[in-house]
């Protein structure tokens, strides 16, 4: 026999309706950045397109900055899980590194007004709140400890501490990312910055397979 239906409660209600236009609210805002870029964003045009006043959206976020920081967050929760699936899901092999770079560049090419956001893209008057960072932060944290892995098991023996690995890995991702992005429109072959990825391999390969010298 079918179970009967509950109904929701008008508390439940106005919670599902919230929650439906914080989403439409998200994802409007992400249409007009990926048009208009990052510092595009324009609370009239939002507030338009979800069929509300200004002073309605208010009631959902109560400032351009605060819609912003919580753009943020989405991007720091959405890149986070993106890299996790990378780490997790690989051995601590130089094929972590190559998965690691060609989805990060995948993740940008999907996400490219969110990545742009999380990653420094210049917007007046905004700045994450400490939670946003430390969301951020937590990313590189997970990746630290995903290449000391490959400290630990012998692919990385220049003794370059993990942190600066890193670091290295995330200008050299961003270099692609901004490369293949930037100039997509004038490249005959989108693949072009993407092919690169073995040779700035092979290059890491041969660097942090000796000591380095501090000289």
């Amino acid at each position: 026999m079918a179970q009967p239906v509950r109904m929701l409660t008008p508390p439940e209600r106005r919670r599902q309706n919230r929650e439906a236009m914080l989403d439409a609210i998200r994802e409007v805002s992400i249409e007009i950045m990926r048009e208009q870029g990052v510092a595009g964003l324009s609370l009239h045009e939002v507030a338009r397109r979800v069929s509300l006043r200004v002073q309605s959206l208010y009631k959902y976020f109560p400032s351009k900055a605060a819609l912003y920081d919580a753009l943020f967050r989405q991007a720091a929760r959405l890149l986070a899980e993106n890299d996790r699936q990378v780490w997790e899901g690989t051995a601590p092999t130089w094929e972590r590194v190559d998965t690691w770079l060609r989805s990060r560049l995948d993740f940008a090419q999907r996400h490219a007004p969110l990545y742009d956001l999380l990653t420094g893209a210049a917007v007046p008057g905004f700045s994450p709140s400490p939670e946003s960072l430390a969301a951020a932060r937590e990313i590189g944290e997970m990746g630290t400890r995903a290449i000391g892995d490959l400290v630990q098991a012998g692919i990385i023996t220049s003794g370059i501490p993990p942190r600066r690995a890193m670091n290295v890995l995330l200008v050299t991702g961003r270099g692609i990312v901004a490369e293949t992005l930037g100039k997509e429109r004038m490249l005959d072959d989108p693949d072009r910055f993407a092919d690169l990825i073995p040779d700035v391999l092979d290059a890491l390969r041969v660097a942090w397979s000796h000591e380095r010298s501090d000289s």
